[in-house]
């Protein structure tokens, strides 16, 4: 923010113009899965850039604060919103008033990141997780996923079922559920082939007791 500017208009409401930005939230309508990988210090509108992300890798040692209450703002960028629906009403409440610092292994305990990592690991590990759901899930589905999750927050019950409905009957058809019926079907052959090679190699060998002493001479 231009210190100069502040400094001109000094009346609350004047020194910003916000009405051609256009809001963070925006990526979350991106098709594609978001990933976060926090390292070092994580503030304010850093923080809630992480936050519109759909996971987050912390490394240890990372350090989180919402800071808006302590440079005299309100929270900005719909924090106030956002950050209460990630980790429940009350800790929201004190991390937005307090404005206080606190690390990675805390801010998995609060369910602000899913994951702590060693910060030699930081990009691996996400980037070991995007391989992951890029070779094994369906671009559409996830796209479906994100979609449904974040647009059914606010909505009722009966709605978002009736939204899952048609999503369920979309898909049931769709040639991404056919192709990953074949794969699992073949990769469930391939398991118990190999488990049943397995099996025989390692069968314990029979034994049979002979008796010598029949009697007689």
């Amino acid at each position: 923010m231009d210190v100069q500017r502040l400094e001109q208009n000094s009346q609350p409401g004047q020194s910003l113009n916000l009405q051609a930005r256009i809001p963070m939230c925006r990526r979350r309508l991106l098709p594609k899965p978001m990933i976060a990988a926090v390292n070092g210090a994580c503030a304010g509108i850093g923080l809630v850039q992480a936050l519109i992300c759909d996971v987050r890798f912390a490394a240890r040692g990372a350090r989180f604060t919402t800071a808006f209450t302590r440079r005299g703002l309100a929270g900005e960028y719909n924090l106030p919103y956002v950050l209460p629906r990630v980790i429940g009403l009350e800790n929201a409440l004190d991390l937005l008033l307090s404005g206080r610092v606190f690390d990675a292994d805390e801010a998995k305990e609060l369910r602000l990141v899913s994951r702590v990592v060693e910060p030699e690991d930081l990009l691996d590990a996400p980037r070991a997780y995007a391989r992951d759901i890029a070779r094994n899930c369906s671009p559409r589905a996830m796209a479906v996923v994100r979609r449904r999750v974040y647009g059914d927050l606010d909505r009722p019950f009966t709605d978002a079922l009736a939204r899952s409905y048609s999503a369920m009957e979309f898909f049931a058809g769709s040639p991404d559920f056919r192709e990953a019926s074949r794969a699992s079907w073949r990769s469930a052959t391939r398991s118990s082939r190999a488990c049943r090679r397995t099996s025989t190699r390692t069968r314990p060998p029979v034994t049979r007791s002979c008796r010598t002493d029949r009697g007689g001479s």
